[in-house]
């Protein structure tokens, strides 16, 4: 952060995921899958991280200042992208098992279980 990174995620692999805002640190456990191959699983979670961001700001995504995002939506694009990323473990390969479908199915099941047992630190 002091050196100008506004918003950082960061895989945890099987321990979850953090996110940091100038705001909030955020720690997720992981989503339980299993493991097939876990190949490219990084990958689609960067890639859960930039689609969220995407869809919630549009075009207005480039004059957002993503350091003071939302708790709300910091803890929802942490979710999202872990969901993205243990999908990708489902199959061999780095991309068959990644399906909207799939990341939504796990969001349904294990969302909200994650997000109530996070652990939030709100930075000064």
């Amino acid at each position: 952060m002091a050196s100008g990174v506004k918003l950082l995620f960061v895989t945890l692999g099987e321990e979850g995921a953090i996110a940091r805002s100038r705001r909030y640190l955020v720690r997720q456990r992981a989503f339980k899958v299993e493991v097939v191959d876990p190949t490219g699983a990084g990958d689609a979670f960067c890639a859960g991280v930039i689609l969220k961001l995407a869809e919630a700001y549009g075009g207005e995504l480039r004059g957002v200042d993503v350091g003071h995002i939302s708790l709300e939506k910091l803890c929802e694009v942490l979710a999202f992208a872990q969901a993205v990323g243990a999908s990708a473990c489902t199959a061999p390969g780095t991309t068959a098992g990644v399906s909207r479908g799939l990341v939504e199915e796990l969001l349904r099941s294990q969302a909200g279980v994650i997000m109530q047992s996070q652990e939030v630190v709100e930075l000064r």
